[in-house]
């Protein structure tokens, strides 16, 4: 079966501590009546580049013997546009549309696990997968909210969505002593903006770009997939170049604003595995490897939820 790698990051969800209900109670009631309802009934949120609809995974039995864990996906329907298929044998092309019923529409699922065990000391981690071209978190929070103030519940408030972010750039590259990999992505005609902090890495992204796009993207890095030998790659060359654009940023405030992607996989002093660090945002996230279904986009989604979880119970415990 095809695996793919996918992006976990995190946020806390709150709500306003002076409305006299928990978190949990207020999530209790709102997956309850989500649990509640036929597919077909489910609430859908629309905004003016698409349709959300979810997909609830409830775990809870009863509110004092809560498991205290909201699994989900959201699925963000996008009408029209369907792709097409081209077969080989007869270069022959077939639109797929023309199979499709009136009402079917191309689809994004995006996964998420909300966790609110005694363990983590009052909080509600929210652990998501990242997808661009999916639901986001702002979604989520807009999606638990409509389902809040129905008057079912009568929770007639707003709840917070805030990222978690940790480490500091610069403290995770200063303590990188291994470096596998470094992204870039720029749109092109931001590159005359970077000439102004930086010759060097202007250069470096215009040699780049040898044919017209819209975006140039670099990914530079080293094979660790080789284990056991005593072969490791010197990554000190790739981890210097990611200081020096760090210090460029500390330098020029706004220098970052500039890229759409700078993401770093790296190992610190006395971790045992690399991490995957979003230099724009000042946040580490997980990357997890999920099976994917044969020959489509989507994956598993027990896999990837269960992959949710541990990466929740690893980061805080």
């Amino acid at each position: 079966m095809a695996s793919v790698t996918k992006k976990i990051v995190f946020y806390e969800l709150t709500i306003p501590q002076n409305r006299g209900i928990s978190t949990l109670k207020y999530l209790y009631d709102v997956f309850k009546v989500i649990r509640s309802k036929e597919d077909g009934e489910v609430l859908n949120v629309g905004s003016a580049r698409a349709d959300v609809f979810t997909r609830m995974r409830y775990e809870e039995q009863n509110f004092n013997t809560a498991l205290r864990i909201f699994k989900g996906s959201l699925l963000t329907v996008k009408d029209g546009d369907f792709p097409g298929t081209f077969k080989t044998s007869t270069a022959t092309t077939r639109d797929l549309d023309a199979y499709a019923d009136h009402d079917e529409n191309v689809y994004e699922e995006t996964h998420f696990v909300i966790d609110k065990r005694d363990a983590l000391r009052g909080k509600a981690i929210i652990g998501m997968e990242s997808n661009r071209s999916g639901a986001s978190a702002v979604t989520l929070k807009l999606y638990l909210e409509r389902f809040g103030k129905t008057a079912a519940l009568g929770y007639d408030f707003d709840i917070y969505i805030e990222p978690i972010f940790g480490q500091k750039a610069e403290e995770f590259v200063n303590l990188m002593v291994e470096c596998a990999s470094f992204e870039m992505k720029i749109r092109y005609n931001n590159l005359e903006a970077i000439q102004s902090y930086s010759e060097e890495v202007y250069t470096y992204l215009r040699n780049a770009n040898r044919i017209s796009t819209d975006y140039i993207t670099l990914n530079v890095g080293y094979d660790f997939r080789v284990r056991g030998t005593q072969h490791r790659p010197d990554t000190t060359p790739l981890i210097e170049w990611v200081k020096k654009i760090v210090g460029i940023n500390r330098e020029n405030p706004g220098f970052f604003s500039n890229f759409e992607t700078l993401e770093v996989r790296g190992k610190e002093v006395g971790e045992g595995k690399l991490k995957l660090f979003d230099l724009i945002e000042d946040r580490t996230a997980e990357e997890v490897i999920v099976p994917k279904r044969t020959r489509t986009k989507y994956i598993e989604s027990e896999k990837i939820l269960a992959e949710i979880c541990g990466a929740i119970r690893e980061n805080f415990g």
